[in-house]
C-alpha cells in the first residue's frame, strides 16, 4: 500500500517529542530549511506543510496554522512498519516509528493522518496510551484490509 502519514502538534509542546528541526549553514549564518524538516534521534525524517486548509477539512473543523505545527513523513519508515505489521508483528514494539508515536501521548493532544492518496478519512480514533497506538495502527495497516484512519488525543 502507499499510505501517507501526516501529524499535526501543537507547536507549544514540540519540545515534549524528540522532534528536532534540522538548520543549513550558509555563509557562515543558520537558517531554517523552507519548507522546515525535522528530524528524531533515530533518523525519522520530517517536513513541514503549510497547508492548515487540508487538515481543517479533513476534520471539519478549523486549525489554527499559528497555535500548530503540520509533519509529513519522508523517510522510509511508514514502509518498514508496514511491512513489519504484515510479515513481523512481533517486532512492533520495537519499531522506531512506534516509538515515535508512544511520545505524542504525552501531549495535551495531537492529529495522526495516515490515508492512502485520494482517499478519505473512513475511521477516526481516540487513544489514550502506546497500546491503543499500536493497535489502531496494527489493523489498519492490514494488506488484506486497509483502513484510512485519523487518531486522535
Amino acid at each position: 500500500m502507499d499510505f501517507l502519514l501526516d501529524i499535526v502538534i501543537p507547536k507549544a509542546e514540540i519540545h515534549n517529542t524528540s522532534l528536532r528541526e534540522q538548520f543549513v549553514l550558509w555563509g557562515g549564518e543558520t537558517f531554517s530549511y523552507d519548507p522546515p524538516r525535522y528530524v528524531t534521534p533515530s533518523n525519522l525524517f520530517f517536513e513541514g506543510v503549510n497547508d492548515f486548509e487540508y487538515y481543517s477539512r479533513l476534520l471539519k473543523k478549523r486549525l489554527e496554522a499559528e497555535r500548530y505545527i503540520a509533519l509529513c513523513i519522508r523517510s522510509n519508515a511508514l514502509k518498514e512498519l508496514e511491512f513489519i505489521i504484515n510479515n513481523n508483528p512481533k517486532e512492533l514494539k520495537n519499531n522506531d516509528l512506534i516509538c515515535f508515536f508512544a511520545e505524542l501521548i504525552a501531549l495535551s493532544e495531537f492529529y495522526v493522518f495516515l490515508l492512502r492518496e485520494d482517499e478519505g478519512i473512513k475511521q477516526s480514533y481516540v487513544v489514550k496510551n502506546k497500546n491503543e497506538i499500536i493497535t489502531t495502527l496494527y489493523k489498519s495497516m492490514q494488506w488484506s484490509n486497509p483502513n484510512d484512519i485519523l487518531i486522535t488525543k
